[in-house]
């Protein structure tokens, strides 16, 4: 028996509102290497400047607020997604942080969390200007 919807495509978020600078730079995910070497960089200061989107949770808008709103037609909002925004995270392989010590890792599981907002359209595409 089925316990959930179907899930019928993924989608990953940027949101544009988060800066480029608060962002790691785009890397080779699959070269550990060269992320290990810019995030120990990063871990060195303790820094926790950088954000992710985690965890989106997607409601769908009533005409009622989408009117109160004031979006026009051609916005298409019809979802309100909501994101955890941080850079504590545990989403890297073990070897990543096997290098860092207690202090660093504790500076990273404790970095502040942001609440994101975003309209998506039907096609779950974030409406401009509305993240």
């Amino acid at each position: 028996a089925r316990i959930s919807p179907k899930i019928l495509r993924g989608m990953t978020y940027l949101l544009p509102s988060v800066s480029s600078s608060a962002r790691i730079p785009p890397l080779d995910v699959r070269n550990d290497d060269r992320l290990l070497n810019y995030l120990t960089e990063l871990w060195k200061n303790k820094s926790t400047d950088f954000l992710f989107e985690y965890n989106p949770s997607v409601v769908q808008l009533p005409n009622k607020v989408r009117q109160s709103l004031g979006l026009q037609q051609s916005d298409d909002a019809q979802y309100l997604a909501s994101f955890r925004l941080s850079a504590a995270n545990e989403c890297f392989s073990d070897y990543i942080y096997s290098n860092i010590t207690n202090e660093q890792w504790r500076a990273i599981r404790w970095a502040p969390n942001y609440l994101g907002l975003a309209l998506l359209r039907s096609d779950l595409t974030v409406v401009p200007g509305y993240d």
